[in-house]
């Protein structure tokens, strides 16, 4: 292998040690960060549950007094006319037949009620196991980021002490063309074999075949700009 085909292939692979530290770190940032977003909605989501829950029972608690209220009206009524106690007893008569519509209207109502509340309970309910369950996986995360931060973050300014004593004695052209492809996000070689880029699958010249065969000096793609080596073996 050239020279410098060797210096920044044995940059590569140690700039792909240190991306490999920097993924974990950034890995267990983001998993703690969505984790938190995530138990934050979700604790919305069981506030609103939660209010949706009480504003519910507040409807039943007003039809029970409402309920409780029309009974009672009820049973002086009858008593009234039962007791021969009534003033007017097509009045009382009336309120009787007016208190029993009411009290049954009511307790439709009320059993419609309290169905929902049943169900708002229901939704509450997975609304704080879903959020329990989030919570405790924001632990674990927040657990083991605190755990491998310690040994990571050494581990990666070491691998990055590396990286950047690797870029030492390289080509000022061979540096320029490194980070530009590392600056678009492409794998810094490609195999040349068959005479095409194995990065872009454009075909090579004779001449620069030829050259890459040799083995004679540096050969990049002409459409991709990648690094060309040939396959060992």
């Amino acid at each position: 292998m050239h020279p410098e085909v060797e210096k920044v292939w044995a940059l590569w692979e140690k700039e792909q040690a240190r991306d490999v530290l920097l993924s974990e770190w950034r890995g267990l940032h983001e998993a703690k960060k969505k984790l938190a977003e995530e138990v934050e909605a979700a604790a919305a989501k069981t506030a609103d549950s939660t209010a949706a829950r009480d504003a519910i029972a507040a409807d039943e608690k007003q039809l029970n007094r409402k309920l409780e209220s029309y009974q009672k009206r009820l049973a002086r009524a009858k008593k009234s006319i039962d007791t021969g106690t009534a003033s007017d007893f097509r009045l009382a008569q009336a309120q009787v037949e007016q208190c029993t519509a009411i009290i049954d209207e009511v307790e439709t109502e009320l059993l419609e009620v309290m169905e929902q509340l049943e169900d708002a309970q229901e939704l509450e309910k997975r609304a704080q196991n879903g959020e329990a369950h989030l919570r405790h996986r924001l632990e674990a995360a927040e657990k083991k980021h605190d755990e491998r931060l310690p040994t990571l973050k050494p581990e990666f300014e070491g691998a990055t002490s590396v990286r950047d004593a690797a870029r030492e004695g390289l080509w000022r052209d061979s540096l320029s063309r490194y980070d530009m492809l590392r600056k678009k996000k492409l794998a810094v070689f490609a195999y040349g074999d068959g005479a095409t880029c194995s990065g872009c699958h454009s075909g090579m010249d004779g001449t620069r075949y030829s050259t890459l065969h040799r083995d004679v000096e540096l050969v990049t793609c002409r459409h991709c700009g990648r690094f060309l080596r040939m396959k060992e073996g």
